[in-house]
């Protein structure tokens, strides 16, 4: 994968941008609620909850899950945040249940769903599937995981801190399946910050075939949109 081939001098600023910038740019501009809109949808973001107008992720999956025809089907909106990708999904025609490990970010979630008048979108605190029962199946899992490989120090940094080895995408992938409808895949929007090499690896491990949709490059930080199905294409799920 080419964007793992940076140049030296690349991949010092990324690190400095990654260790140093961000963190310091998430604790000062963070500091009271922010509001911002990704196309036509409106947000209001406090602090302690993801933003999604600040970083690329959210909106790179936001935007790809609302391209998607998803009338009729059930979405979940893991690690919600603001809710906008469950909104999106929402516009799109699904039934979604948007969860967080965060309560304020479940919160903030069921208001901009309904400041976007959404009928079909409700949310419950939940760390990963602990609150959501296998009958509860679902045509498409959208998560944009925590990128760092580092134990998360309260409840709004698991939004970042994936924990040792990535433990929280380990768990993920050993039981996403379970949740999934026949045909029904998950999406997830992965960063150069990540050991690459190694997450595809955990997807393997749990049979996960790995497909990459778009590969967005930056300038401090490259992105890559997964879907991950079981066996074949995603069913039912097609393009807008």
């Amino acid at each position: 994968m080419d964007l793992l081939c940076l140049r030296p001098a690349v991949q010092v600023l990324r690190r400095v941008y990654s260790a140093i910038v961000r963190p310091l740019f998430r604790v000062f501009y963070m500091r009271r609620t922010r509001r911002t809109h990704i196309g036509d949808i409106r947000l209001s973001v406090p602090p302690g909850v993801f933003h999604p107008g600040v970083f690329v992720s959210s909106r790179m999956l936001a935007r790809h899950v609302g391209s998607l025809q998803l009338r009729g089907t059930r979405v979940l909106d893991m690690g919600t945040g603001s809710g906008v990708v469950g909104i999106f999904a929402e516009k799109a025609g699904a039934l979604v249940l948007a969860t967080d490990i965060n309560p304020v970010a479940v919160m903030t979630a069921t208001k901009n769903a309904a400041l976007n008048h959404c009928s079909n979108f409700s949310a419950r605190v939940s760390d990963l599937f602990e609150a959501i029962d296998t009958h509860e199946g679902f045509d498409l899992i959208a998560w944009n995981p925590p990128f760092y490989a580092s134990v998360p120090t309260d409840i709004p940094s698991h939004a970042w801190y994936a924990g040792s080895r990535y433990a929280v995408i380990r768990r993920f992938a050993a039981v996403a399946s379970d949740h999934l409808r026949p045909g029904g895949a998950a999406l997830l929007v992965l960063s150069s910050d990540l050991d690459l090499p190694q997450l595809f690896l955990i997807f393997a491990e749990n049979l996960w075939r790995a497909n990459v949709l778009e590969l967005r490059k930056g300038i401090f930080e490259d992105h890559l949109l997964v879907s991950l199905t079981r066996c074949g294409p995603v069913g039912g799920l097609s393009g807008g």
